[in-house]
């Protein structure tokens, strides 16, 4: 019969409804699990003590007799069963073991002298990796099983911890590759007094009353033991270091691999990466940021697309050194790792650190990338594709394969399943692509006939890679290979072909395609189904967008940066400020301005208000994104969610949630948005900043309007593009000066001068009026009651019908005025009326 791990069991009873027993389990697998490493890798150690020798030898012959004893009774009835119970029997052997064991447990802890006097000699790097491995699931399990008792102290054990994990994964990764092993031992050697430190924290954790004076202690020998770590952290950086030399020498005779335990390594600092970069406090991390998190998104690119487990049987040469580049490329990740770990390091000294390694980084990136490039070349020397491909029209030719990709991607059966991660990525970027040639179809630059051509050859490639794959040609890791190749040139061509983009728009050259979300009327909410219109109506678009901009045109660059640059995790954005600074016409451009419209696949709007419905809010999400209005009323809300998430899943998106007033309202939409990690994107607007900082969201604080910014749209609303007459013009910067920097206050009290006669005292009247109030909520009220003042009678009841309708509703003209004429206020003009 095969043996089963006492704590199998023990694991599946921790979950039983008696919450006594529950805490005897939890606590008796707790101890077994962090008392059993330590007397297994003490007793397997060479010590001259020979006392000491024969205790330890004592110690674990009554601990392997406890786990036998829990392990008989329990293999007979477990077994797998999912509804096996521990007996009123084995509850009792169980509690007695456990008292067994922590007796064991006090002597063994109570030896940390005796072994810190004795010569305990490890036996290998590996040795010492399988210790802190225990180790560091004891911490684990300590979190879990004593949150309660070790609160006071969690902060220093998780940044010993952090330091442990960073240490252990470099003393696996060198142990694993040909480093000279007269520099092994030296760290070996060096490793005995943390063992001693990590034994005593160990039993501290998990056997020790937390009083004052106990919780005091720990933190001293917790800081002797970062100390321990530091040092030899650096001795193991310094041979990293001589290793990675030595590979700018020579390539060595042994054959690399990629195993789970490098791309491990890489996944560790990957999110170590994404940690340093979310932490917004230290200045040098906020002068890297950008850096940073283009490193990170290189790196998950690498990970995802050309890392994987390999072990290859006599590789060429080429391909020995990209796997070696990619180890190396690891390797020095994690010294810059290593070094923000430091503490006694002045932010200045490490911003001047990040900006000198970091680009070393990405230009070990950028090489490594080449390397593929010329590896692919070696592979397909003959490049068929480039003779064999039709004369065909490039949009045809990424139509054909964006279909092919789909139905291979979607099929249960796909014969791509090993390369899934490559081919999606594949997919992803030919479809941005796309959107990009689609806007600049008929523009005429020099460039853009190689570009093309350049394009076509890529789509081909990319067709032909697959195909090969199918049909059984040549290995994973080649195809893998050409995948990962076709999506790196994919990205080249999108930043030229942006960057003509971009100058032609600076050159006031209008695309038509890239407003197809642009909203039809000025106050309307964008919608991603909007027709297009000519080139001068969105030429005007754009100019009465740019209007609405004074004073945000900094904003507005600020929140694309964020919305588009930044870590591929989905983040949130919001637009933070008092009512009337601009918040939704300042996502409403941001959301239609060409670059974010061409980096993201889909996009929605959507208005919550104070008072909304989750249904309604869902559905014209959905709509926006699917583009079925009427199937989509049809279904329950429950189904509705999962059909929304599953047609977001995969997708790189961004929802614009304009005015939300309450964090229960994003509580309620957010499980409908996946993070794929693929750059999506969130972007709030809210007046109230506990609701963008509970979301957990960036927020970017709107600021006032400067008198020189207040004057300047006053004048836009007044005169459009003509100059204030001299008159006009003391009068209008001080109404301007009274709006307070309020560009809603400015809007209505132009539109109350509109209807004013040009007159300095006429103004000066309406002046006199708008001061009287001192508040910024009764200024609004005060210029508001003025503007229906102003109002003529007839339009009057059509003003205040407009409060039969709920807030934020968009609202048809053609069935407002039908309401109108039914309600009386719009009558039949006479024959001779001017209309």
């Amino acid at each position: 019969m095969a043996s089963v791990d006492p704590q199998d069991p023990l694991i599946h009873q921790e979950y039983k409804k008696d919450p006594d027993m529950k805490c005897d389990i939890r606590m008796l697998k707790f101890i077994i699990s962090n008392l059993r490493p330590f007397v297994r890798f003490l007793f397997e150690c060479q010590t001259e003590d020979q006392e000491l020798e024969g205790r330890l030898k004592h110690a674990d012959e009554v601990v392997q007799k406890v786990i036998q004893a829990v392990q008989l009774p329990l293999t007979d009835v477990y077994q797998g069963n999912e509804d096996w119970e521990l007996s009123p029997t084995n509850v009792q052997l169980l509690v007695s073991n456990m008292n067994i064991v922590g007796r064991v447990a006090c002597e063994i802890f109570s030896m940390e002298c005796d072994v810190s006097k004795s010569r305990i000699t490890l036996k290998s790097a590996e040795h010492l990796v399988t210790l802190m491995d225990s180790f560091l699931q004891n911490l684990k399990d300590a979190f879990v099983c004593r949150a309660s008792t070790l609160v006071h102290i969690k902060k220093e054990l998780r940044d010993m911890e952090e330091r442990l994990m960073l240490l252990r994964n470099f003393l696996w990764f060198i142990e694993k590759n040909p480093i000279e092993q007269d520099n092994m031992k030296d760290v070996i050697n060096s490793a005995q007094s943390l063992v001693v430190y990590t034994l005593r924290v160990s039993y501290i954790c998990f056997m020790a009353k937390m009083d004052d004076k106990v919780v005091s202690d720990l933190k001293d020998v917790l800081s002797n033991t970062v100390e321990k770590i530091d040092t030899l952290q650096e001795e193991v950086n310094d041979i990293c270091k001589e290793y990675l030399a030595s590979l700018l020498v020579a390539v060595p005779d042994d054959s690399p691999t990629m195993d789970e335990q490098v791309m491990e390594f890489a996944d560790y600092l990957i999110h170590k990466l994404r940690l340093l970069s979310d932490n917004k406090a230290p200045c040098f991390i906020v002068a890297a940021k950008d850096l940073i998190d283009f490193l990170i998104d290189e790196l998950s690119s690498l990970r995802c697309n050309l890392m994987d487990h390999l072990q290859l049987q006599n590789p060429i040469k080429e391909m020995k050194s990209l796997i070696i580049s990619t180890q190396a490329l690891i390797f020095r990740t994690g010294l810059f790792i290593s070094y923000m770990h430091r503490d006694t390091k002045e932010d200045e000294e490490m911003t001047e650190y990040c900006c000198a390694k970091l680009p070393d980084l990405l230009k070990g990136v950028d090489n490594l990338k080449q390397q593929a490039s010329d590896l692919f070349n070696v592979f397909f020397s003959r490049r068929p594709w480039e003779s064999d491909c039709p004369s065909t029209n490039v949009l045809e030719c990424d139509n054909f394969l964006i279909n092919k990709l789909e139905q291979l991607l979607h099929s249960e059966a796909s014969p791509l399943y090993a390369l899934k991660h490559q081919t999606e990525a594949v997919y992803e970027e030919i479809v941005s692509m796309r959107k990009l040639l689609c806007a600049i179809a008929d523009l005429e630059n020099p460039k853009m006939e190689f570009l093309l051509t350049r394009y076509k050859d890529i789509v081909h490639q990319a067709e032909y890679v697959i195909d090969s794959f199918i049909a059984g040609e040549g290995s994973i890791w080649c195809h893998r290979l050409g995948l990962f190749v076709v999506t790196k040139d994919v990205k080249i061509l999108q930043k030229e072909v942006k960057a003509i983009l971009t100058m032609t728009i600076t050159c006031d050259t209008v695309i038509p395609s890239l407003y197809s979300g642009a909203p039809s009327q000025e106050n309307n909410p964008p919608s991603t189904n909007a027709t297009e219109g000519s080139k001068n109506e969105i030429h005007n678009r754009v100019e009465e967008a740019a209007n609405k901009l004074v004073g945000l045109k900094d904003a507005e660059a600020e929140i694309i940066e964020l919305l588009t640059g930044g870590s591929v995790q989905l983040k949130i954005v919001s637009i933070v400020g008092m009512p009337g600074l601009g918040k939704t016409s300042l996502a409403n451009s941001v959301y239609k301005h060409p670059s974010v419209n061409l980096h993201f696949h889909v996009s929605a709007w959507c208005c919550v208000s104070q008072v909304y419905q989750k249904e309604t809010l869902l559905f014209d999400i959905y709509d926006q994104i699917v583009g079925e209005t009427n199937q989509s009323h049809e279904t329950s809300q429950v189904d509705f969610v999962q059909k929304l998430y599953q047609n977001l899943k995969g997708r790189k998106f961004l929802i614009v949630i304009d005015d939300i007033w309450d964090i229960e309202a994003w509580y309620d939409l957010k499980q409908t948005f996946p993070d794929d990690e693929n750059g999506s994107r969130i972007l709030f607007t809210t007046r109230h900043r506990d609701v963008a900082l509970r979301a957990n969201s960036i927020p970017y604080a709107l600021r006032l309007l400067s008198q020189e910014e207040s004057c300047k749209l006053l004048w836009l609303k007044l005169f459009d593009k003509e100059t204030c007459p001299p008159e006009l013009s003391t009068i209008s910067k001080f109404i301007a000066m009274n709006c307070e920097g309020l560009p809603l206050a400015v809007v209505l009290i132009a539109g109350i001068l509109k209807g004013t006669e040009r007159k300095e005292d006429c103004w000066e009247l309406v002046a006199e009026t708008s001061i009287k109030s001192q508040g910024t909520r009764e200024k609004y009220f005060e210029i508001l009651e003025l503007s229906f003042k102003h109002l003529p009678a007839c339009l009057k009841p059509c003003f205040l019908y407009f409060g039969t309708f709920p807030e934020d509703t968009t609202i048809l003209a053609s069935k407002l005025i039908k309401l109108w004429i039914c309600e009386g206020f719009v009558q039949k003009l006479n024959l001779g009326q001017n209309s």
